[in-house]
């Protein structure tokens, strides 16, 4: 059943992620902690996989989605299973956005910490300070006064 929910995924994302995400997928499929809601882990899991980091462990994100998972059990059901969910997926994206905004606070900070290598990391971006002023494009937009 999740090949169905996860493959149109998984080809909408690039190489590398789809293959972190397809490793999850192969892993959940076969976990005994699953039984009786892989359904529901696998619908939830395709919702949020475009918005997720890579940077975990696929252990350790495979813990934190059946931790969230659980806490969370009645709110996913109650939305998978509304008629709204059938015409309109996007229901089910303010629980996806906390697990997302889980997993990306964890990511960074392990990445403040250095338990994480961010270097060559195809979604790691680098931001230096002080920008020189005269090479930031809108220094000169500061000093101008709209006027009524």
């Amino acid at each position: 059943m999740h090949k169905r929910l996860m493959d149109p995924v998984l080809q909408s994302l690039d190489a590398s992620s789809s293959a972190y995400f397809a490793d999850i997928a192969a892993d959940l499929d076969g976990d005994d902690r699953l039984s009786g809601r892989v359904n529901l882990v696998f619908l939830f899991l395709a919702a949020a996989v475009p918005y997720l980091p890579t940077q975990l462990p696929k252990r350790d994100f495979i813990g934190r989605l059946l931790a969230f998972h659980e806490r969370n059990e009645h709110r996913i059901f109650c939305t998978a299973y509304d008629p709204a969910f059938v015409s309109d997926r996007d229901i089910i994206k303010p629980v996806v956005e906390e697990f997302v905004q889980e997993i990306t606070a964890i990511v960074l900070k392990r990445l403040d910490d250095g338990t994480l290598p961010a270097a060559g990391h195809p979604k790691t971006y680098r931001l230096g300070w002080p920008i020189d002023p005269a090479a930031f494009p809108y220094a000169a937009m500061d000093d101008e006064v709209d006027d009524p």
